[in-house]
């Protein structure tokens, strides 16, 4: 079963972006395990930075930083909700400013959400490292 749409734009709008909520164990699950497909990958990266850093008082911040994205990707699926935004469409073959316009919209909107949930007492992040298997997640979530 999909996750539940919430669209950012009325009827007369033209934004084509929305929200995808996620309570579904099984999905939530499967988005998790591509979470830490894509984590596998930050190790490498982690060893670099630190390897990289300046001194032990940098390095261990840095591995500070890299065990926070370790904890995630080891409980993600225990997030009871996934809030997913979309945008439709592909923004590969846009001009900068065409992309800028795409982005502008959900960025915001995006940050708006996290922080309203904050102030309700509720924690979120922003994760990246799993979006090399966007089209996985989508599948997982039954959109285009």
């Amino acid at each position: 079963m999909p996750g539940t749409c919430l669209t950012g734009a009325d009827p007369g709008d033209t934004q084509n972006w929305h929200f995808v909520v996620v309570t579904d164990a099984s999905q939530r699950e499967a988005l998790a395990a591509l979470y830490r497909k894509g984590a596998a990958s930050m190790e490498h990266y982690a060893k670099q930075e630190i390897a990289a850093a300046d001194n032990e008082q940098q390095a261990a911040k840095i591995a500070r930083r890299f065990d926070s994205a370790r904890y995630l990707a080891e409980h993600l699926h225990e997030v009871p909700v996934h809030v997913i935004p979309c945008i439709q469409g592909r923004a590969e073959q846009l001009s900068g400013t065409e992309q800028a316009v795409l982005w502008g919209a959900i960025l915001p909107a995006t940050w708006s959400f996290m922080l309203a949930a904050r102030s309700r007492g509720l924690g979120t992040s922003l994760t990246g490292i799993h979006l090399d298997f966007e089209r996985e997640a989508a599948d997982v979530l039954g959109i285009p």
